[in-house]
C-alpha cells in the first residue's frame, strides 16, 4: 500500500554487496514460512541442484569497488593457520545461525530431505519414537524439531544435548524447556566429556555426512556415541551417503555444492563403509536406506 510514496526509494529490496545468487520466489518474510513455501523450498532446492556455472534465471552479482571508508571490507590481518580437521569441524558447524535456524525444520525436513535426498520426516520421527530412552542424548541437535516431536518412554525423561554451536544449543535448550536439560558443548570426534555408560540412547540425525572425513576417519563419532549409552543401550541415526546408494542426478549436483562449501563432507561416505563402522563399535545393527540416507539404530552388547 506504500507503492506511490514518493518519499520512499524505487527499489526497496535489501542489498548484498559480496558475489551472491539472487532468486525471485513469491511471498513475503512471513509468508515463505507458511503458505509460500513450497515455491520458496523448489527454489532452494534447485539452486542447490544446478550444474556449476548455469544460473538458469538467476543473477549473479559481484561487489562494488573498494571504498575507502569501507574499513570492514579490508584485508584481515593474516592470523596462523589452525589445523586442517580443526578448520573443517568449525566450518561445518559455523552455518547455524539464529537467522537460519528459524528456517531449518523447514528447508531440511520439508525441502532437502523429501526433495533432494527423498526421505520423507516421518521417517525419522518413527526412528525417534521407537529409539528414544529415558535418559537420552542428542549429538548434532539442529533445532530440536525430532526431539520436540519424540514421544518419550517416561514423562519426565532427562535430555543431553551435546553440539558445538552455541546458537543450536541455546535454540534447542529453549524448545525443550518442558523438559529436563543439560547442555555439552562438545566435538563429536573427541571422547565426549559425560560420564561413560550414563544414557539409555543417543541420537545423530544428519550427522555424520557434515563432519570431516572418510566414513573409516569420522567412524570414531560412532565409538564415542557408544561409550556414553549403558550396556545394551542405543545409538540410532540418519546420515546422507554418497555411494552404493540410489542418488538422483539432482541430488549428486547439491551434494557436490554442499562438499565445495564444506557444509557436507560426504563425497566418500558410502553403505558399505558406514556397515563396516557400525560391525566395529557396536554388537549389533540394523540399516535401511531411504533414498540416498542411510537410517541406522546399533546396539552395544548387554
Amino acid at each position: 500500500m506504500f507503492d506511490d510514496d514518493p518519499r520512499l526509494p524505487k527499489d526497496r529490496r535489501a542489498h548484498w554487496h559480496l558475489p551472491h545468487t539472487a532468486v525471485d520466489t513469491p511471498g513475503t518474510h512471513f509468508s515463505l514460512i507458511r503458505e509460500h513455501s513450497e515455491p520458496a523450498l523448489r527454489a532452494v532446492a534447485d539452486w542447490l541442484a544446478a550444474p556449476a556455472g548455469a544460473h538458469g534465471p538467476h543473477r549473479t552479482s559481484s561487489p562494488p569497488p573498494l571504498k575507502e571508508h569501507d574499513d570492514v571490507r579490508r584485508r584481515p590481518r593474516r592470523q596462523a593457520p589452525r589445523p586442517v580437521l580443526d578448520q573443517q569441524v568449525i566450518d561445518g558447524q559455523s552455518g547455524y545461525s539464529k537467522p537460519f535456524l528459524t528456517l531449518y525444520d523447514l528447508v531440511v525436513y520439508r525441502g532437502t530431505a523429501p526433495l533432494l535426498w527423498r526421505c520423507p520426516p516421518a521417517v525419522s520421527r518413527k526412528l525417534y519414537d521407537s529409539s528414544v530412552g529415558a535418559r537420552h542424548m542428542d549429538i548434532g541437535v539442529g533445532t530440536g524439531y525430532l526431539l520436540h516431536h519424540a514421544k518419550f518412554p517416561v514423562p519426565d525423561p532427562r535430555i543431553t544435548l551435546v553440539d558445538l554451536n552455541r546458537n543450536s544449543l541455546a535454540h534447542t535448550a529453549h524448545r525443550l524447556r518442558r523438559h529436563q536439560v543439560d547442555t555439552v558443548r562438545a566435538n563429536i570426534l573427541e571422547p565426549l566429556p559425560v560420564a561413560p555408560r550414563s544414557h539409555d540412547s543417543v541420537g545423530m540425525s544428519y550427522l555424520l555426512h557434515c563432519v570431516p572425513g572418510s566414513l573409516r576417519e569420522k567412524g570414531i563419532a560412532l565409538a564415542h556415541a557408544a561409550a556414553v549409552v549403558k550396556p545394551g543401550g542405543i545409538v540410532f541415526g540418519t546420515t546422507v551417503l554418497s555411494g552404493g546408494v540410489p542418488v538422483s542426478g539432482r541430488a549428486r549436483r547439491a551434494m557436490r555444492s554442499l562438499n565445495k562449501r564444506g557444509a557436507f563432507h560426504n563425497d566418500a561416505d558410502s553403505l558399505d563403509d558406514l556397515r563396516a563402522q557400525l560391525d566395529l563399535h557396536f554388537d549389533r545393527h540394523e540399516l535401511t536406506v531411504h533414498g540416498c540416507v542411510g537410517v541406522f539404530r546399533a546396539w552395544t552388547a548387554a
